[in-house]
């Protein structure tokens, strides 16, 4: 009998997504901006042409073996486009400044986006674009979109958005209803573009931040709305959860979320528990700390806690590597080189490959 085929890296990553069998772990770290800095390149360059980016991605993927490529980190593109101002830099992401209803509870000031031509989103169309004609169906593609709650927040303000939980909450609910119909709006124009995965991040969601009744209430419906709307439409979701979360990793699963990304331990997310608790019913990707380990630690560190991440992590179906977020853009090649070799020498004592 003949040796079994290896996957393609969308087959991996598209078989772990359903906790199905894989030729071998998937690796997937955040690596938007620090692929632009890898290759020497600043944020303004990407911006000024498209395929530059898809460029740096393809190159820096096909170069260490990653199985999928990604978009670029734009911040908040949806809430750009439906009013939020934002300042743009040139050598990082772009930064909110002014909401659009930061002094105002009138909710006809908030325009529905449009694709075709409201900030920075043909860009981002573009891009994923260009990414689909250059990897096709070898690499999946990742894209990202706020969560709609998260989009409600930069549209209104993190402070006012706070106290309106108490104050205004019917009136919140529309705002979130809104700003969800935006970011579906976006996400299926992502979609229909070449996105196999939508990436969503809710940070503000968290028990950072929030009760777990005021997730449930004001959070959990408009995820689970969003990302049926993107199952529909054809992509898996990847639930991006910066923060701690520990005491509601049973609603998290009702939001039909195919992959969640679990933060750091440093902000005490408990990555046995999570395993334990999702490990049979979602696709788990983790948990090497970005900051800590790969940006400020040591060659030695990155190897120890990404191999303690591969044996926690290997007790669940589905598990792909990661780091616990988006890979700094000055972290040493050495520490990145680390955690690839690590990754590889996993697979290659538990896989053979």
């Amino acid at each position: 009998m003949g040796k079994k085929r290896d996957m393609t890296p969308k087959e991996r990553v598209m078989a772990a997504t359903e906790l199905r069998e894989v030729d071998r772990v998937p690796c997937l770290p955040f690596i938007r901006e620090y692929g632009i800095t890898y290759y020497g390149y600043t944020f303004s360059q990407m911006y000024e042409d498209y395929r530059r980016f898809v460029d740096v991605q393809v190159n820096f993927s096909k170069k260490f073996d990653l199985d999928c490529v990604w978009d670029i980190m734009m911040t908040s593109p949806e809430a750009e486009a439906m009013g939020l101002k934002q300042t743009y830099y040139e050598d990082q992401a772009p930064n909110p400044v002014q909401s659009p209803l930061e002094n105002s509870t009138d909710l006809s000031q908030i325009k529905m986006l449009d694709p075709s031509c409201d900030a920075k989103i043909p860009l981002l169309i573009n891009i994923v674009r260009g990414l689909k004609e250059r990897v096709g169906n070898e690499l999946p593609i990742v894209a990202f979109c706020q969560a709609g709650y998260r989009n409600a927040v930069f549209l209104r303000g993190i402070n006012n958005f706070m106290l309106d939980l108490e104050d205004r909450p019917k009136w919140l609910m529309e705002l979130i209803e809104l700003a969800t119909e935006g970011c579906i709006i976006y996400g299926k124009a992502l979609i229909e573009a070449g996105a196999d995965i939508i990436l969503i991040a809710n940070p503000l969601a968290s028990g950072s931040f929030v009760k777990r009744d005021y997730y449930e209430k004001f959070s959990l419906p408009f995820d689970k709305k969003q990302f049926d709307a993107y199952h529909e439409a054809g992509a898996k979701v990847m639930y991006h959860i910066c923060g701690w979360w520990d005491d509601r990793w049973d609603l998290i699963v009702k939001t039909g979320a195919d992959i969640i990304s679990l933060d750091s331990g440093y902000v005490n997310v408990d990555f046995k528990k999570a395993v334990r608790e999702m490990g049979n019913k979602v696709s788990l990707l983790g948990q090497v700390d970005v900051v800590q380990t790969m940006l400020e630690g040591s060659v030695e560190q990155v190897k120890k806690e990404t191999r303690e991440a591969l044996d926690i992590g290997t007790k669940a179906k589905g598990f792909m590597l990661s780091g616990a977020c988006v890979v700094p853009k000055d972290t040493p090649k050495e520490n990145f080189r680390a955690f690839i070799d690590t990754w590889k020498d996993f697979n290659a004592s538990r896989h053979g490959s």
